[in-house]
């Protein structure tokens, strides 16, 4: 019994960062919509292993001629996505939850605070996803949003710290877990 719990909880949890990546990506791609760069707004690519997710299909001719300010809203959106999923999640988790639909929330929050982390930090120090569209295009934000990336950090360890008693130690390790699987994956699609 222990196994099929332990399995229904690893089940919730790739749900929630899988909802975390695919909301990201509808938010890069509500940009390229609103400027007429793509057609169907929910056709996002978020493979099963999450790496090389992105808002494509587009339309490359219309998304090079967009403007800098537009490029650069684009970049961010995905991050504004993320903040937007904090806090519903966190509004959500102040309503009496059962016990997996609890976890699946924490999760979710966990994993939309360590994207907008993992961007707004170490993938401001070396330059890649998103971030590296606004290095580019206006690198004088690169020092705003590596503070708003210490600051969320900051936030980030006080939800571990006053989410629910069972779910702590569980939600540091999958956050722990979690983080470093970001890095590694962005370090590869970087590198290759």
């Amino acid at each position: 019994m222990k196994a099929i719990k332990s399995l229904l909880y690893a089940a919730i949890s790739y749900g929630a960062v899988y909802c975390t990546i695919w909301f990201h990506e509808l938010g890069h791609a509500m940009v390229y919509w609103f400027y007429g760069c793509k057609s169907n707004l929910f056709d996002l690519h978020v493979p099963f292993h999450f790496g090389g997710s992105n808002p494509y299909p587009i339309i490359e001719a219309c998304a090079d001629q967009m403007s800098k300010a537009a490029t650069i809203w684009s970049s961010l959106n995905g991050m504004v996505f993320n903040v937007l999923m904090i806090f519903a999640g966190t509004y959500l988790l102040k309503k009496t939850l059962g016990p997996l639909l609890s976890w699946f929330i924490i999760v979710l929050v966990c994993t939309n605070y360590l994207e907008i982390i993992s961007y707004l930090t170490l993938c401001n120090v070396i330059p890649m996803g998103d971030i590296a569209y606004i290095h580019a295009y206006l690198p004088a934000l690169q020092v705003v949003l590596f503070l708003l990336g210490i600051l969320a950090l900051i936030y980030f360890l006080k939800f571990i710290r006053v989410s629910p008693q069972g779910f702590k130690k569980a939600a540091s390790i999958f956050s722990l877990a979690t983080f470093s699987v970001m890095i590694l994956l962005r370090l590869v699609f970087l590198i290759f």
